[in-house]
């Protein structure tokens, strides 16, 4: 199982704030995960996670695309980060 949370414009676009995918074998990664949602939520989901400056992060650590996801991680989706 690994549960899945989305934040800010995201979370907004996809009218959800958390899932929960319970068949995980072949999700090994975050870019597994990504693509998976992409394909099988529907184009909002594609849309809203293909940004090219979305924020992830595996157990609360910012990771790349390439990140190992395994069986009881979190992993979270955040729009673009701005500061001042």
């Amino acid at each position: 199982m690994i549960k899945i949370f989305f934040f800010g414009r995201l979370r907004d676009t996809i009218s959800s704030d958390s899932i929960i995918l319970e068949e995980v074998a072949d999700l090994d990664s975050v870019e597994k995960i990504r693509m998976y949602l992409s394909e099988s939520r529907g184009s909002i989901w594609e849309e809203a996670l293909n940004q090219s400056n979305i924020v992830i992060s595996v157990n609360q650590v910012v990771v790349s695309t390439d990140a190992v996801v395994c069986d009881g991680d979190e992993v979270a989706f955040f729009p673009p980060m701005t500061g001042g």
